[in-house]
């Protein structure tokens, strides 16, 4: 279990991937304000503009991760408009859930990213969260944010959220 196969020109092994990688289903998300699109057939959460839209999910402690993980987290996002070049403020949390109540947020992020200025062009932004602290019979929480009435949020239009990769 939580293995690959490989073959290096000999007999095919069995071997534990370096890294684990998670994909987050989109629709599967908890969402407060945004809204699931459709979007050139592909979905898309959707973020307005001067609010503080929210998508969040919550998944298993991967048995390939430690509390000395660091976290990459892959975003791919778009605008529902044409911008002229415009900055969106996202936020990234994350907090590790091992009984029934919510705990404080353990590790966060903002970040200010520039769009593509054509309508359906996307972009991709990375961005760290550690897992110091975090226990691995627990689960994770990931919660992520758009601030739309952040000063340094340009963007008038819809933001659009593709894909969020999470990889260990």
């Amino acid at each position: 279990s939580g293995q690959i196969l490989q073959s290096t020109g000999g007999t095919p092994t069995w071997v534990s991937p370096a890294t684990t990688e998670i994909f987050l289903q989109l629709g599967g998300m908890f969402l407060t304000g945004s809204v699931l699109v459709a979007s050139s057939y592909v979905l898309a959460l959707e973020f307005s503009d001067a609010a503080s839209d929210i998508a969040d999910t919550n998944i298993p402690f991967p048995s390939g991760w430690t509390t000395a993980t660091t976290l990459t987290v892959r975003l791919l996002l778009g605008s529902a408009g044409t911008t002229a070049s415009q900055v969106v403020t996202i936020n990234s949390e994350i907090r590790n859930l091992t009984t029934g109540t919510v705990p404080a947020v353990q590790a966060s992020t903002t970040m200010n990213v520039t769009l593509p200025t054509t309508a359906g062009d996307l972009t991709a932004a990375e961005h760290s969260l550690s897992l110091a602290g975090f226990s691995t019979a627990g689960s994770i929480d990931f919660r992520f944010f758009r601030s739309g009435a952040d000063v340094a949020d340009t963007l008038t239009a819809e933001m659009r959220l593709y894909s969020i990769r999470m990889r260990g």
